[in-house]
């Protein structure tokens, strides 16, 4: 993934000559080049804009990742759960702590699917306005003046009393 100025990616964007030319070109490329682990074309968009820089590379595809719906190292260790000590910095209302989640993970698909129907069940019994964002507050961005959910930094502070238990029926 790359950054460059808005002014460059602008005056780039209107060059379509160039830009239509460079992505035939990148396409010619990737149909040639199948990666060998996935079967997939390998298409990597970079369209060389000046004073672009590297914010973040893909890593290599897996050996046997087309047996793990193409994920990478980093994506499928998303929702791992974390060691028991590290396990309290984490909010009661984080994903990983739900229990048909781990169910799932486990092999456990029937009581998986049963433990989440109870959830649900649970969360559409609650009252609107019942359970009101923690670490957020919805105002005006003070870079473009638009309304949008701002984070209000309490979440740092990991104090996870006011969490509404969402995941116990």
């Amino acid at each position: 993934m790359y950054s460059c100025s808005p002014d460059a990616y602008e005056k780039f964007n209107k060059d379509t000559k160039t830009k239509t030319k460079l992505l035939n070109d990148m396409k010619r490329e990737a149909n040639k080049t199948l990666n060998e682990n996935a079967g997939l074309p390998v298409l990597t968009y970079n369209f060389q804009i000046p004073n672009q820089r590297i914010l973040w590379e893909a890593d290599e595809r897996l050996l046997h990742g087309k047996d793990y719906y193409n994920f990478s190292m980093f994506t499928m260790a998303l929702n791992q759960m974390p060691p028991k000590d590290k396990k309290k910095l984490l909010p009661p209302t984080d994903s990983r702590m739900r229990p048909d989640q781990r169910l799932f993970e486990n092999g456990f698909i029937k009581e998986a699917e049963a433990e989440k129907l109870k959830i649900e069940a649970k969360q559409r019994q609650r009252k609107p306005g019942e359970v009101q964002p923690l670490w957020f507050k919805w105002g005006r961005l003070p870079t473009t003046g638009k309304e949008d959910w701002i984070v209000n930094k309490s979440y740092w502070k990991r104090v996870w009393s006011d969490c509404p238990d969402l995941f116990t029926v």
